[in-house]
């Protein structure tokens, strides 16, 4: 793949998929921590992470804990894209 600063080299391919996920987040609400529930649609998945596109306001360096895996899950948002309505992110499994 190549972007405007040169070529972006991925440690793993990447797999184009249409599937929707649910997730667990850490939220501040009050001064007080709680774990809220968010879903959102992969848009990508490799082995060693994935990206998502959600109504959810996550932010970068938060850890999601997804909920409808086999097994349980975590990944830490690496990178969010802010559109008008959602947002787009990248997440690095842990």
């Amino acid at each position: 793949m190549q972007g405007g600063m040169g070529v972006i080299r991925r440690r793993y391919p990447r797999y184009l998929v249409s599937e929707e996920v649910c997730f667990v987040a850490p939220m501040v609400e009050m001064g007080r921590l709680r774990e809220t529930g968010g879903k959102a649609e992969v848009v990508d998945r490799s082995i060693g992470g994935m990206c998502i596109k959600t109504v959810f306001p996550i932010e970068v360096g938060q850890v999601l804990r997804f909920t409808n895996q086999a097994e349980e899950r975590r990944a830490v948002v690496k990178w969010v894209i802010k559109e008008s309505s959602y947002r787009i992110a990248g997440l690095k499994f842990l």
